[in-house]
């Protein structure tokens, strides 16, 4: 995000650990320089877009024992960089891997006397639990229902989560494993939520992964989670049923992979420039 854009705004929270406890300090001045703040476990620190006035919530982590922690949590979600010394995520992204942060936390403690990654990981652990307990508390209602609000996505689908949609062209089901998501703005104005996702796919000889997406357009209210055009599986009202014909089909998929001899007669699908331009009544053998 550029300078123009935005600015970094350091009214955030920074969470020190101590013997005696631990205390809060509120850094008020946007030159605050990062090295003095290296003496922190984690920093939160907030950034508002002068564009839409969309504050985001980003927390930098200057504990290695922290930092260590989070990378084997988070080995395996895209989306989340934590490569650098003192890595820097958006705090929307810790969401989901809070269940595997706690069998962390339990493992450690499982060990013996606590040390010092312990404290770190359960300081940490206490901030997402009360920075999250609004969005717990929402979601709860939500879910009980099965609906989602459109600013609350985000939190529906989890990293690396089995997401029914359909295929465009044939509109028939499919399954993809998602990626990541992120608000976008169409040539008219209107917001969208982009989803990136992923499948194996086949060049007629071998299997290979491949990136596609899906769109889900901004709606007001709550809306029923089936309804919408891309959502986890687990949602579907016939989960099961489903399950086994989109695993029947991937069967059939990798059992024709290399040359056979077909005969066919349907819709032919060519994509070209990520737009489908489709023939019907072909007939053809392979």
């Amino acid at each position: 995000m550029s300078r123009r854009k935005s600015h970094a705004c350091f009214q955030g929270i920074e969470w020190k650990g101590q013997r005696a406890g631990h205390h809060i300090r509120i850094v008020k001045s946007i030159h605050s320089k990062f090295d003095e703040l290296d003496e922190y476990v984690f920093v939160v620190r907030q950034r508002t877009d002068k564009t839409t006035q969309k504050t985001t919530s980003y927390l930098d982590i200057k504990s290695t024992f922290l930092r260590d922690i989070l990378r084997e949590a988070c080995h395996d979600v895209r989306g989340i960089s934590l490569a650098e010394n003192t890595p820097s995520i958006e705090r929307d992204a810790a969401f989901h891997v809070r269940k595997d942060l706690q069998q962390y936390q339990q493992r450690l403690a499982g060990e013996g006397e606590e040390t010092m990654a312990e404290k770190h990981l359960g300081l940490f652990m206490r901030y997402l639990e009360t920075a999250f307990k609004p969005i717990d508390d929402r979601l709860s209602v939500l879910f009980a229902r099965n609906e989602i609000t459109y600013d609350l996505l985000w939190a529906l689908f989890k990293p690396n989560a089995e997401v029914y949609t359909s295929c465009r062209g044939t509109n028939v089901p499919r399954c993809v494993l998602f990626n990541h998501l992120e608000e976008r703005t169409d040539v008219s104005g209107s917001k969208f939520i982009r989803l990136e996702t992923r499948y194996l796919g086949s060049d007629g000889e071998s299997l290979g992964e491949v990136t596609t997406s899906s769109s889900i357009a901004v709606f007001r209210g709550a809306m029923r989670i089936e309804l919408l055009p891309a959502y986890p599986l687990q949602y579907h009202p016939e989960v099961k049923e489903i399950r086994s014909q989109l695993v029947e089909c991937g069967r059939k998929f990798v059992s024709l992979l290399g040359i056979h001899h077909r005969r066919y007669t349907g819709r032919a699908l060519l994509v070209w420039d990520n737009r489908i331009e489709s023939c019907h009544g072909i007939s053809s053998a392979k």
